[in-house]
């Protein structure tokens, strides 16, 4: 039974954790993967073959040292030679509170917020152009 139990968590584990899933073409795998956090950081010409979508499980924030290791794998998986890991933030700019100070004097106040509703990460699987 014990022969049994430590895959079985050790399966459960591995599954927990930050997953970087690839959608995208597939070419031959590579051994070398540039790392690149803009797009006009990249020199050679290149064409995008694939996109990478982050899907975290439960577990704590995942590092950006993770999230990168990741992607580089992937990347050598699928045959690109470099990925961009660009991060990103959604705010929403329509929020805003309304505060009435003195209704004998009819004043209010309105203040706007703007919280960020999401951030992560946009990561582009590239091949250079030979």
């Amino acid at each position: 039974m014990r022969k049994l139990c430590f895959p079985l968590l050790l399966i459960l584990l591995v599954s927990c954790g930050t997953q970087v899933n690839y959608l995208g073409t597939t070419y031959p795998s590579t051994k070398n993967v540039d790392v690149f956090v803009d797009q006009a950081s990249v020199k050679k010409p290149f064409d995008v073959i694939g996109k990478g979508y982050i899907k975290r499980n439960i577990g704590p924030e995942v590092s950006v040292e993770t999230i990168q290791r990741k992607a580089v794998e992937k990347a050598k998986i699928n045959g690109a030679n470099a990925v961009v890991i660009e991060d990103y933030y959604l705010v929403d700019k329509t929020s805003s509170i309304t505060k009435q100070i003195d209704s004998s004097w009819n004043l209010t106040h309105t203040a706007n917020i703007n919280p960020a509703v999401t951030s992560g990460f946009s990561i582009l699987f590239i091949r250079y152009k030979e």
